[in-house]
């Protein structure tokens, strides 16, 4: 009876590991139905794999492209700089970057935007010819998200790091003033014909964008301004800082201030002409510069006169007899009253030399 009980139980057991077998059986045959129908997929997914191996592959030529666009903005063809971003563009508005290569190619081609526009900008921060300035604002008019009100601004703003690299180069200069004058008048000028000629005042504001993408947040939205508008302004704040150097010039420095108003009363009718004439402003400064430089001078010669003892003006000299010989020992002086008159002297030279600029000033003719 007990031997009736254990074959029933291992009979059980066995139904139980068939009925097991035939389950997993059927995952089975699932499976091969599965890897069946997903066969051509995977034929196609070798045969695009055997042709990325391939070196004859344009995958290679796309992953290549960051390469290409580094050497395109280094070279100068700022052209095919921007064809290679849209092309970036492109691969994105066609689904291709769900490639996770194909997206970081797609990005890096996006991203050189940013390196090609100060590329471009860094143009203006060296001497400029008016042909091929116009080409570069031609190529960063390209350039989505840029407003015409940001393009003048930041031309300007290049065109300002031009300028504080001429002062550098003559700050040690003994004449620094004088040069300074001339680097400002050149580099305004050049700037004021440039941005004439590139943005004109009857020009369209509009944001080259495109509908079909999103607005990147990197990029600033500037409300927009009249050219002439942000051009006098510009102008007027690099006069100020002029002025500005001028009149902190040290007081030992010599100047010449006939020289200096000649320049920039120069500088000021070629301006006029621009219709910036800023003649009255220059008349204004040197009257108050040789003012404030004739008065530290004169109390600098009365404070050094002050440093001395007292001058009795009315006393007479007296009569010293000198002696060639020294008496005890002791080397013969001229009289305390001679000293006295020496400063006085100085003084006096002081003063004369101080009213002597004051002739270097602006003439009726200027």
């Amino acid at each position: 009876m007990f031997a009736l009980y254990s074959h029933a139980e291992l009979f059980g057991k066995a139904n139980n590991l068939v009925g097991d077998i035939e389950k997993g059986i059927e995952s089975i045959r699932e499976s091969l139905k599965q890897f069946d129908s997903k066969n051509d997929e995977v034929v196609q997914e070798l045969h695009h794999l055997q042709l990325a191996e391939s070196k004859s592959s344009h995958l290679w030529d796309v992953l290549s492209l960051p390469k290409r666009m580094d050497v395109c903005i280094r070279a100068g063809y700022y052209d095919m700089a921007y064809l290679l971003t849209n092309y970036g563009v492109q691969l994105q508005r066609h689904g291709l970057t769900k490639n996770s290569i194909i997206k970081q190619v797609a990005d890096k081609l996006i991203d050189a935007r940013y390196q090609l526009l100060d590329e471009l900008f860094n143009t203006f921060a060296g001497p400029i010819d008016l042909a091929n300035s116009i080409q570069v604002v031609n190529n960063i008019r390209k350039i989505p998200y840029l407003s015409s009100t940001q393009m003048r601004i930041m031309t300007l703003q290049y065109r300002d790091v031009y300028l504080e690299k001429r002062l550098l180069d003559i700050q040690s200069q003994p004449d620094f003033i004088l040069r300074m004058v001339e680097v400002y008048r050149d580099c305004m000028y050049d700037t004021m014909v440039l941005h004439l000629a590139v943005f004109p005042e009857n020009e369209i504001n509009r944001r080259q964008t495109d509908v079909r993408l999103s607005v990147d947040q990197r990029w600033d939205v500037w409300q927009t301004a009249a050219s002439s508008v942000i051009l006098a302004e510009w102008a007027i704040h690099n006069l100020d800082v002029m002025f500005n150097r001028i009149n902190n010039v040290s007081n030992e420095v010599y100047i010449d201030i006939g020289s200096l108003s000649s320049k920039l009363m120069s500088f000021a009718l070629s301006f006029g002409r621009m219709g910036i004439d800023f003649r009255p402003m220059i008349a204004e400064i040197i009257d108050k510069f040789v003012i404030n430089r004739f008065s530290l001078k004169v109390q600098n010669a009365a404070n050094n006169l002050k440093q001395c003892r007292s001058i009795e003006i009315d006393g007479e000299i007296p009569d010293v007899v000198f002696s060639s010989v020294s008496q005890d020992g002791k080397q013969p002086s001229a009289p305390s009253v001679l000293a006295f008159w020496d400063d006085l002297c100085v003084y006096g030279n002081a003063l004369i030399d101080a009213l002597n600029e004051l002739r270097n000033g602006l003439s009726p003719t200027q």
